[in-house]
């Protein structure tokens, strides 16, 4: 889903956390796989990025090389989501998962894309898709077909993978789903971790903005037992 300068920056980023010292462009380059002018671009690239956050820098230094550093409390994985967003494709998996389809005109003229650039980053996800049993509508406006649960699942991975560990949840997920969880402590008994409630707050979300976007689905499930809505309250 994400570009060769993307999967770049994310490596650099990876090796360097895992160093207390200076490391060379050589020996980035080396670990990295790529050149060493790829590695100064994609290591500007960051600098800018990350100079934007408080709790952590990036340093160069024209003999020693680059040096990470970070405060103990502060996640990775929040970084590591804003580089990946940098990613148009993230942009578009991201509306496709709250409005369900998106209207590739207005989509384009939103994020300063051109027809043909979407187009050819749609093409790279379809194939992606596939081996899930999940493809893309053609035309001008696009939705996701296929199973529903290989829909949700793909979504629930998705979300966790990039945003686990991120403070803050991205669309108040976290405030949203505060009932529900809480009921279903309730209801079971059990006493869910932080890790857990997040994880149970994703998988929420998404089948809550898949019920919104299919709620034909919702119709065909018999369910065993009738129970109130965890959402009404």
């Amino acid at each position: 889903m994400f570009t060769k300068e993307i999967y770049g920056q994310l490596q650099l980023l990876m090796l360097l956390e895992q160093k207390d010292s200076w490391c060379s462009g050589v020996e980035l380059a080396q670990a990295s796989g790529l050149n060493v002018n790829t590695v100064q671009k994609y290591l500007d690239h960051l600098q800018e990025l990350i100079k934007d956050f408080s709790d952590v820098s990036l340093e160069k230094h024209r003999n020693y090389g680059a040096r990470f550093n970070r405060k103990a409390d502060f996640p990775m994985q929040r970084l590591f989501s804003e580089v990946i967003c940098q990613s148009i494709l993230t942009s578009f998996f991201e509306e496709l998962l709250l409005q369900g389809e998106i209207d590739i005109q207005i989509f384009c003229e939103e994020h300063f894309v051109s027809t043909s650039t979407l187009r050819r980053n749609i093409r790279k996800l379809e194939k992606k898709l596939l081996p899930l049993g999940l493809s893309l509508t053609k035309g001008t406006t696009i939705r996701m077909i296929g199973p529903e649960h290989q829909i949700r699942y793909l979504f629930y991975q998705y979300l966790w993978t990039i945003y686990r560990g991120v403070k803050e949840l991205p669309w108040e997920i976290e405030k949203q789903m505060f009932y529900p969880i809480e009921q279903l402590a309730t209801l079971f008994e059990f006493e869910f971790t932080s890790v857990q409630r997040s994880q149970l707050g994703v998988l929420l979300f998404v089948f809550q903005c898949r019920t919104k976007i299919e709620p034909s689905y919702e119709g065909s499930l018999k369910p065993a037992f009738e129970a109130p809505s965890l959402f009404s309250h």
